[in-house]
C-alpha cells in the first residue's frame, strides 16, 4: 500500500488577507451572506481560527440566525479575550461589502488551486514510491484517474446547477434597480441598447479614424457626471490626453486651444483650470499600459471591484492587447481575448465595452456602411459580444476610400453647422433586444459625439 498523505503548502500572505477580508465583509454586512455560505465551506480557509470561525458563522446562518454582535461572540473558537481582540484584527480588513462575491470568488479559485495541487503532489508521490517492478499498471492509471476526477469535481461545483426559484431574488433586484444599467447618454442609441447589463461584452467598432475613441470618451464622461466608477484602458492616449478631451467636452474650448495654450484667452485658461479641478474628484481611473496582457487588465479590475470602484471598464482597443502566449495565430489570439473579457464581465458582473477596429472591406463596398462581417480577426467578436456597435461618418468613409463625399439626408434637411456632421450609430447585435441605426452628432473640434 503506498502512503499517498502529503503535507498541504502553507497559506499564502495573499490567501490570508483574502480570508480576513471575506470574514470582515460577513460581520459588516449581511447583504451577501447566502452567496457566501452557499459557495465556500470552513474547507475553503486555511488559517485554522478563520476556519473555526466560519463554520461557526454558517452553522449559525443555518438556524436562520442573522449576524449580530451576540453570535459573533458565540462564534469565537475559544471564547476568550484573544480571541476578541483578533477579530478586532480582522476588521482591519474590512472593504466595501459588496466586494464580498468577487472575494469569494477568488477563495474559490485558490482551493481549486491547492486541490490540484495536493493531488499532482499525491500523485507524483505515489508514482515515485513504486518499485520498478510494478506490473500493476491498471491500479496505477485507476488512482491516477481517481484523482483526475476530483480536480473536475471540484471545478464544476463552483458553477453548479441552480434551482429556479433561487433565481427569483436576482430577477426580483433587475426589476426594481435601473442603476445596474449602463446608458451612452446619447438618446437615440439608449432607446435602442436599453442599457448595457452587469456581466454584458459590448464591441464598440469602427473603420480607421471614425471616432470609436472619442465615443468612448464620450460615453464615459456622461457617465462620470452620474458619479458611476469608470475604469478605462486607453492604450492610444496618454493621461494628459485624456484629460484635455475631458476638459474641451466640459468647456467647450477646443482641443487644439487646449494643446497649445498661447491660443487660449485668460477666461479659457481659468475654464479649463477650474473644470479640471473639478473632474479630479470624479469616479474615473485610467490606465495607458497594458504591457502585461489580460492578466494585468484582470489583475486590476478586479482589485478595483473588491474597493468598490468598479461599475464599468473600457478597452481601447482589442488590436493593442498582447497576445496570449499560447496562441498560435492571431485568430486564436483574438478568440482567446474576447473570450475571457466576456468571462471577466460575468466574473466582476459589470459590462466591459471593447474597441475595435474594423478591416476596410467596406470601402469598395458602394455604401461603405459596415457589417458585421468587416469585424478584423475573428468571428469570435461577434459570437462573444452581446452588443455590437458600429460607428460610420460619411465624410470620413469618403476620405478613407478616395471617394466624393456623401452627404446624409440629415444634413441636407437640416444643415449643420461648420465643424459638425451627423454620424451614423448602427447597433447590429444586441443580444437583448432590437437591432437598429441611431444618429448623433459629431463635434470635430472637441472630439465629442452628443444627441442632435
Amino acid at each position: 500500500m503506498v502512503d499517498t498523505n502529503v503535507a498541504r503548502l502553507e497559506p499564502s500572505v495573499q490567501a490570508c488577507e483574502v480570508e480576513a477580508q471575506v470574514l470582515a465583509c460577513l460581520l459588516l454586512s449581511d447583504n451577501h451572506a447566502n452567496y457566501c455560505f452557499d459557495r465556500i465551506t470552513p474547507d475553503h480557509f486555511q488559517v485554522e481560527f478563520h476556519r473555526v470561525f466560519f463554520g461557526n458563522l454558517a452553522a449559525a446562518n443555518a438556524e436562520g440566525k442573522t449576524i449580530t454582535n451576540q453570535v459573533i461572540r458565540d462564534s469565537l473558537p475559544e471564547k476568550t479575550q484573544d480571541d476578541a481582540q483578533y477579530v478586532n484584527k480582522i476588521m482591519d480588513w474590512a472593504i466595501e461589502p459588496n466586494a464580498l462575491p468577487q472575494l469569494v470568488d477568488e477563495l474559490s479559485t485558490e482551493k481549486v488551486r491547492l486541490d490540484v495541487i495536493d493531488g499532482a503532489t499525491r500523485i507524483a508521490h505515489m508514482l515515485n514510491s513504486v518499485g520498478a517492478s510494478e506490473t500493476n499498471v491498471d491500479g496505477i492509471l485507476s488512482t491516477v484517474h481517481q484523482e483526475m476526477e476530483k480536480f473536475a469535481s471540484t471545478k464544476s461545483e463552483r458553477g453548479g446547477l441552480k434551482p429556479l426559484k433561487g433565481m427569483l431574488d436576482e430577477f426580483l433586484q433587475s426589476l426594481n434597480d435601473e442603476s445596474l444599467l449602463i446608458d451612452t447618454g446619447i438618446r437615440a442609441v439608449d432607446q435602442i441598447l436599453f442599457g448595457l447589463r452587469p456581466g454584458n461584452l459590448c464591441v464598440l467598432a469602427g473603420g480607421t479614424s471614425m471616432g470609436k475613441t472619442a465615443f468612448a470618451m464620450s460615453w464615459a464622461a456622461h457617465l462620470i457626471k452620474q458619479d458611476t466608477h469608470v475604469a478605462y484602458f486607453g492604450m492610444e492616449m496618454s493621461r494628459v490626453e485624456a484629460m484635455q478631451r475631458f476638459v474641451s467636452m466640459g468647456t467647450g474650448i477646443s482641443i487644439t486651444k487646449l494643446r497649445k495654450s498661447s491660443e487660449m484667452s485668460e477666461h479659457e485658461q481659468q475654464s479649463a483650470v477650474d473644470f479640471a479641478a473639478k473632474i479630479t474628484d470624479k469616479r474615473f481611473y485610467f490606465n495607458d499600459t497594458l504591457f502585461g496582457g489580460l492578466a494585468t487588465l484582470a489583475r486590476q479590475l478586479r482589485r478595483q471591484k473588491m474597493r468598490g470602484q468598479l461599475d464599468v471598464a473600457f478597452v481601447d482597443h482589442l488590436g493593442l492587447i498582447p497576445m496570449p502566449n499560447k496562441s498560435r495565430s492571431r485568430y486564436e489570439g483574438v478568440t482567446e481575448i474576447t473570450r475571457q473579457l466576456k468571462q471577466l464581465a460575468c466574473d466582476l458582473n459589470i459590462p466591459i465595452v471593447l474597441l475595435c477596429q474594423l478591416n476596410r472591406n467596406n470601402s469598395v463596398r458602394k455604401d461603405k456602411y459596415p457589417i458585421l462581417a468587416d469585424l478584423r480577426d475573428s468571428g469570435s467578436i461577434e459570437q462573444d459580444a452581446d452588443q455590437v456597435i458600429m460607428i460610420h461618418r460619411s465624410s470620413k468613409a469618403a476620405q478613407n476610400s478616395g471617394a466624393n463625399e456623401a452627404v446624409s439626408d440629415y444634413d441636407r434637411m437640416c444643415p449643420m453647422e461648420p465643424g459638425t456632421e451627423v454620424a451614423d450609430i448602427f447597433v447590429h447585435k444586441n443580444r437583448h433586444g432590437p437591432t437598429a441605426k441611431a444618429q448623433a452628432k459629431w463635434i470635430a473640434d472637441r472630439a465629442l459625439y452628443a444627441n442632435l
